[in-house]
């Protein structure tokens, strides 16, 4: 039984403080009291307090939601206007209701009558509209001058423009790929293509011009450098637009070793262009088997067989024009070749076109790395055309530098030939075989100066064809080492012409033919050396063929000739041809031949001296020259004794000549005579 309210009943309270300690700690949100009614525990109050709190936050929500400026679009009749916070545009600023306008409301389109019931809401919608992050129309485009900023060049391509007067890519493709750029709105251009690079049209029109201090490189282009992606189409087009405005200079980025910008095909310049690197390292590791490991660098990777640059006149190939100003400087070629490291099988490179093809073009070529091209550089129909080259470097295979027809002087200064690719055997024994690191054909009046080229089959190469062959050539400080030649004129050239001051050259060993460090086999040239230096040759040193040839040489340094144990003498004059040595000529390690030899005119200095002595019972002196070689003439002059003596001189060897005395015509016996004496080939 349960007693009324107001019991005294211990019971009661006993109930009463169980009934307490649930409402106050228990979890259940009620439980009943003494009477069975259900009541609201402490833990029930304070989860009704947190839902009651999460509604008026969800409305709060919702309110400010509802309180922003929502746009109904232009004036006109019929527009239904159902919140305060909706307005309309009236010559170009926006109306709402006024608080005292009941809703909902329709316009009627007759503003003069109905404007009292609206207010100028300017200013709230435009810090609305400035808060804008997600409408392109909005926030910092609503900023006359302040600058937009797109990820890419096809965002920026469909940014509306807004009052902004300048925008900033952060990529070309993807954001941080290097082809970022500033461009700037160009409100007076209406009619501009989109070229991709310096132009680009957005889709509302805007014309948005790169921002750029004379340079645009590859990567504002759209180019990637990952030795993979094909970027010829890319590069041809900033080509061409560089010439098309004459506006820029290329730029080839610097790219991590290994890397590399990689075009399929030529790419063509036809008018003054320049293209600048940041400079290359041929190689980070040299490996003594397969391919060095290829440094850093501004790279560009040929990957074709066909020509890398062909720099052409743009209107014909004739004489009458030609393409001047094109340079190109810090940059590095690459091309493709198969060299499996450790193997033993024979080398055969790739056999491409030249990395550099000139045509009736004026070309300067600055601090160049040609890797490992199968074909260099060539200069053909130099009409106009001249060649300029200063600091270049690489390892060609096949061809160096060929200047087949040039009327101007050609200047090429310090060129460094030298395995920056492959220290590899097989490589060395493949250029021994092919390689042509200078090649003139017509040629008037070229300035070689600091070259160097090693292991290969011919050095310093002259030709003749249908146009000619090199005249005036002037080469200061050429060392040509360890090939199988060093200077060649072939049998093609007639009537070349060449001073070589400083001409160094030095065979390779073991190879099988009877090479020489200069050999003439053409016709009519002159070539004069002043203080040559060559050694380590099969045959000669020098060899003077071909017909009408005339060679000066002096001061020559030789050693280390007739390898082949043929008794070749160091210097050969042929038939019909002639040689002058004069100096101090310096010639050792014969291995047996002789000195000088052949049966053409070969004029040499040789030895001199004063001699004292006693005629002989046959009225004979014998005289120890010491010249290296058997005198065609020897000059006697009396000083003193065998008054009235004449001299001839009846014997000679390589060694020694024996003069014999007399007077009249008996000999001068026993007697004391002085003379001095000269000998010469």
């Amino acid at each position: 039984m349960t007693n009324t309210v107001g019991s005294t009943s211990p019971r009661d309270l006993y109930e009463n403080a169980k009934n307490l300690d649930y409402l106050l700690n228990g979890q259940n949100p009620f439980y009943p009291d003494r009477f069975g009614r259900m009541k609201e525990s402490w833990s029930g109050m304070q989860a009704e307090f947190r839902a009651a709190q999460n509604g008026r936050q969800a409305q709060f929500d919702a309110f400010l939601m509802a309180s922003g400026y929502q746009s109904l679009g232009t004036y006109a009749a019929g527009i239904s206007i159902t919140a305060h916070n909706q307005y309309v545009i009236y010559n170009g600023l926006p109306y709402s209701l006024s608080a005292s306008t009941a809703i909902p409301y329709t316009t009627t389109g007759d503003w003069a009558s109905e404007s009292s019931k609206f207010i100028l809401r300017g200013d709230d919608v435009l810090r609305q509209d400035l808060a804008n992050t997600a409408d392109p129309s909005k926030g910092a485009a609503l900023i006359a001058g302040v600058g937009r900023i797109a990820s890419t060049i096809s965002a920026l391509r469909a940014m509306s423009a807004g009052n902004s007067k300048s925008a900033l890519v952060l990529g070309y493709s993807t954001a941080g790929d290097g082809g970022s750029g500033n461009f700037y709105r160009d409100t007076t251009d209406t009619t501009s293509a989109d070229n991709g690079i310096t132009t680009i049209v957005g889709a509302d029109g805007t014309r948005w011009k790169l921002e750029h201090d004379g340079h645009v490189d590859l990567y504002q282009a759209g180019c990637v450098a990952d030795g993979a992606t094909d970027n010829t189409a890319k590069i041809q087009a900033l080509i061409n637009l560089a010439i098309a405005t004459d506006g820029f200079e290329i730029i080839v980025p610097l790219v991590g070793p290994g890397k590399s910008f990689r075009a399929t095909s030529t790419l063509t310049i036809n008018a003054g262009v320049r293209i600048r690197g940041e400079g290359c390292e041929p190689h980070s590791v040299v490996n003594g088997s397969g391919q060095n490991t290829r440094g850093q660098g501004s790279w560009l990777f040929f990957d074709h067989t066909g020509i890398g640059f062909t720099i052409t006149a743009s209107s014909s190939l004739d004489s009458t024009s030609a393409a001047t100003g094109v340079r190109f400087s810090g940059i590095g070629t690459v091309r493709r070749h198969t060299l499996v490291t450790g193997a033993t099988t024979t080398f055969s490179p790739t056999q491409a076109d030249f990395d550099f093809d000139i045509n009736n073009a004026d070309v300067s070529i600055e601090d160049v790395t040609m890797l490992n091209p199968y074909k260099g550089i060539r200069l053909v129909n130099g009409s106009f055309g001249r060649l300029t080259i200063r600091g270049l470097r690489g390892q060609p295979l096949s061809r160096g530098i060929v200047i087949e027809e040039s009327y101007d002087t050609c200047r090429v200064i310090d060129v460094q030939f030298w395995p920056f690719w492959s220290h590899d055997q097989r490589v060395w024994n493949y250029t021994l075989a092919n390689l042509r690191s200078y090649v003139s054909m017509r040629n008037d009046n070229p300035f070689y100066q600091n070259i160097f080229s090693i292991f290969h089959y011919i050095g310093f190469n002259i030709l003749g064809t249908t146009a000619g062959t090199t005249n005036k050539a002037k080469i200061f400080g050429a060392d040509i080492d360890r090939g199988v030649y060093g200077f060649v004129q072939d049998e093609s050239s007639s009537g070349a012409s060449a001073l070589f001051i400083g001409f160094s050259a030095q065979g390779e060993t073991g190879v099988s033919e009877e090479n020489s460090g200069i050999l003439t086999s053409g016709t009519n040239g002159e070539f004069t050396f002043e203080s040559p230096d060559l050694r380590v040759y099969n045959a000669n040193c020098i060899r003077v063929y071909g017909t009408g040839n005339s060679v000066v040489i002096n001061n020559p340094k030789l050693a280390t000739f007739n390898q082949a144990n043929s008794n070749f003498p160091a210097i050969e004059a042929g038939p019909d041809n002639r040689v002058d040595v004069t100096g101090y000529p310096r010639i050792g390690d014969t291995n047996g031949g002789a000195y000088y030899g052949g049966v053409g005119i070969l004029r040499a200095p040789g030895e001199s001296g004063s001699t004292t002595a006693t005629t002989s019972a046959a009225g004979q002196v014998i005289v120890q020259h010491g010249a290296g070689f058997t005198p065609k003439r020897v000059f006697i002059s009396m000083t003193g004794g065998g008054d009235g003596a004449t001299s001839q001189v009846i014997t000679k060897t390589d060694t020694s000549f024996t003069v014999n005395f007399f007077i009249g015509a008996t000999a001068l016996v026993n007697s004391s005579v002085s003379f001095d004496w000269e000998v010469k080939f």
